[in-house]
């Protein structure tokens, strides 16, 4: 039972967050420029990551201190990771497309590794309780 409270929890997140980026995933559709900047950045490409990392954590019954500190830390990793794949693409130009493809599995797979790294002593008290 009380996995189906963390899914539903999750959903709740998740759908919440998504729905408060629709303006900001409308101005990057309707923007004619759809190259990398700032703006873009911070409100449709890091939110890819971001979104299911805090939702995964939210959900998870985590303690309060902890729970900022691990949205702290992982927030600043997805950062970090969304700046280094860009930067990397910048840096080796023939392998761009190849270093895309990491990205665009990285901003599902990071998320969920650092919800796991992090929250895995929750997740194991709550698999050993239900054994």
């Amino acid at each position: 039972m009380k996995l189906l409270v963390f899914f539903g929890k999750f959903l709740l997140y998740i759908t919440i967050m998504f729905l408060m980026g629709i303006p900001a995933i409308k101005y990057y559709i309707s923007s004619p420029n759809h190259a990398l900047n700032a703006v873009h950045f911070f409100t449709f490409y890091m939110p890819i990551s971001l979104i299911p990392f805090l939702a995964l954590v939210l959900a998870t019954p985590i303690e309060k201190k902890k729970m900022i500190r691990v949205i702290a830390i992982g927030s600043l990793l997805i950062l970090f990771f969304n700046i280094l794949i860009i930067a990397l693409q910048h840096v080796f130009l023939p392998i761009e497309m190849e270093l895309f493809q990491i990205y665009g599995m990285g901003r599902i797979a990071f998320p969920l590794l650092l919800w796991f790294i992090f929250a895995q002593n929750e997740i194991r008290v709550e698999i050993i309780e239900h054994s």
